[in-house]
C-alpha cells in the first residue's frame, strides 16, 4: 500500500510539473505574440508620423525574430511599402549614401558609379533639371535591385536584397511565342521605344505602338519588359514573348532599375507539374 501511495504521489508530482511547464510555455508563447504585436503597433505609429526608418526597423525585428507571427505576411508587405517610399525619398538609409558633387560631375556619371538611374537621383533630390553645382549634396540609392517574373501567375516582383519591395501584374507570351525561362540582364533602357513590326517602323509614343511608353531590353535579343496599349489584357498570356506591364507600372520600374539589373523568369506551373 505504501508503495502504491508513493507511486501515485510521484505521478501526481510529475503531472503537476508537466502542467507547470506547459503553463510556462504557454505564457512564453503569449509573451512572444504580445511582443510581436507591440512591435507591429509601434511600426504603424512610426509610419503615421512619417518616421519610415524607425517603422521599418520594427518590421525587420518581427520578420527576423517572430516568423510565426499571425500577421507576418502583412508585415512583409508593409516592409515593402515603406522601403518603396524610402527608395524615392531623400532620407538617408542603410541602402543610400550622401554624395558631394565634384567639378565635372554629371547625373549620368554619378548614376553609373552608384549603379542607379538618373531618374531616381532626380526624384530622391527633387531635381527638375540635369544641371548640377559643385559641392551640391545628393542622396543616392546604393543597393542593387533584382526582378523576378513568374509566368505561371503572370506576376513580377521587384526585390531588394531578396526581399520583395513591390508586386506587379504582367502579361507573358502565348504558347506559340513562349516567354524564355532563365536568368537575364537588362542591357537597354529606352523611353518611348520605336517598334519594329513586320517591316514597319512605328515611332515611340504613337497610339499604335504596342511597346507602350518604356522598354527594358534583355541581353537576349528581341526580349524585354515593356508597356502596352492594351492594359485590359494584363494578367493574361497574350504577348509575343516579352513581359508586358501597364504603362504607369513600367514607368515606375524604369525609373528604379538601371542597366545591369538581373532578371529571373520561371514558371511555377512547371513546379506543380513536377
Amino acid at each position: 500500500m505504501i508503495f502504491v501511495k508513493r507511486h501515485i504521489c510521484a505521478i501526481g508530482i510529475l503531472l503537476t510539473l508537466q502542467s507547470f511547464c506547459c503553463a510556462q510555455e504557454s505564457k512564453k508563447a503569449v509573451s512572444l505574440i504580445d511582443e510581436a504585436q507591440v512591435l507591429y503597433t509601434s511600426a504603424m505609429a512610426a509610419k503615421k508620423n512619417n518616421d519610415f526608418l524607425r517603422s521599418r526597423e520594427y518590421l525587420v525585428k518581427i520578420i527576423d525574430h517572430f516568423p510565426k507571427y499571425s500577421k507576418i505576411e502583412e508585415v512583409k508587405k508593409e516592409w515593402g511599402r515603406i522601403t518603396f517610399i524610402l527608395i524615392h525619398s531623400g532620407v538617408l538609409s542603410p541602402e543610400s549614401v550622401l554624395y558631394k558633387v565634384l567639378w565635372g560631375d554629371s547625373l549620368e556619371k554619378i548614376a553609373k558609379k552608384y549603379r542607379t538611374t538618373i531618374e531616381l537621383i532626380k526624384q530622391r533630390n527633387g531635381l527638375k533639371e540635369n544641371n548640377l553645382k559643385e559641392g551640391q549634396e545628393l542622396s543616392i540609392w546604393d543597393h542593387p535591385f533584382t526582378i523576378i517574373v513568374d509566368k505561371g501567375t503572370n506576376k513580377l516582383w521587384l526585390r531588394e536584397n531578396k526581399n520583395i519591395v513591390k508586386e506587379y501584374h504582367v502579361s507573358t507570351g502565348k504558347m506559340e511565342t513562349i516567354t524564355p525561362l532563365g536568368e537575364f540582364t537588362i542591357k537597354y533602357r529606352y523611353p518611348f521605344p520605336t517598334w519594329y513590326h513586320r517591316g514597319e517602323v512605328v515611332p515611340g509614343g504613337r497610339e499604335d505602338n504596342w511597346l507602350g511608353t518604356r522598354w527594358l531590353g534583355f541581353d537576349k535579343p528581341k526580349y524585354g519588359i515593356h508597356g502596352t496599349i492594351y492594359p485590359q489584357l494584363i494578367g493574361q498570356s497574350v504577348s509575343g514573348g516579352c513581359i508586358r506591364m501597364k504603362n504607369e507600372d513600367v514607368e515606375e520600374l524604369y525609373d528604379i532599375v538601371p542597366v545591369g539589373t538581373k532578371v529571373t523568369i520561371f514558371d511555377s506551373h512547371d513546379k506543380l507539374k513536377g
